[in-house]
């Protein structure tokens, strides 16, 4: 339950707020998602990574999502036109760039500035659950660690 506050109240000040920034009047329309609802679609080349639009599609600005991967899974290098906020609502997950690593446990909040090359992996033993926000369209751009582009997503290993 206490996720779901989480959720709702980031969720609230982050779309209210990139809304407000845009238009430069006020929000007039709530908008609600329950996580029950809706169906879970695989991460393409990430096996054991699923996500969840709550508001928008991806691909459609902006966007909030839920992503849930499997203890150990790990997404390949990539990065996005957009910075992405995070909040973990179960599990460990941790944010990785070159030379620096950054995680967050249940409540762990994490921004990843536009174009930042990164990669996501779900450690300890538990699956972890995070809420994903971007004020543009959710893009993902498959690199490698040092941002040069590769062709074809590789899926990501386990434990790695």
């Amino acid at each position: 339950m206490k996720f779901v506050i989480r959720i709702v109240m980031l969720s609230a000040l982050l779309v209210g707020s990139a809304a407000l920034a845009k238009e430069k009047k006020p929000v007039r329309a709530m908008e609600s998602a329950n996580l029950e609802q809706g169906a879970w679609s695989d991460i393409p080349g990430v096996p054991g990574a699923q996500m969840k639009p709550l508001h928008a599609e991806p691909g459609r600005a902006p966007t909030d999502l839920i992503i849930r991967l499997k203890s150990g899974v790990s997404s390949p290098w990539h990065s996005s036109v957009e910075s992405i906020y995070t909040l973990a609502g179960e599990g460990e997950f941790s944010m990785l760039k070159t030379g620096e690593k950054t995680s967050a446990h249940p409540g762990g909040f994490i921004r990843m500035p536009a174009n930042m090359v990164h990669k996501v992996r779900c450690a300890g033993q538990q699956d972890c659950v995070v809420f994903v926000h971007t004020a543009l369209p959710f893009d993902i751009h498959i690199v490698d660690e040092h941002g040069k582009p590769v062709a074809e997503a590789k899926p990501a290993k386990k434990g790695k």
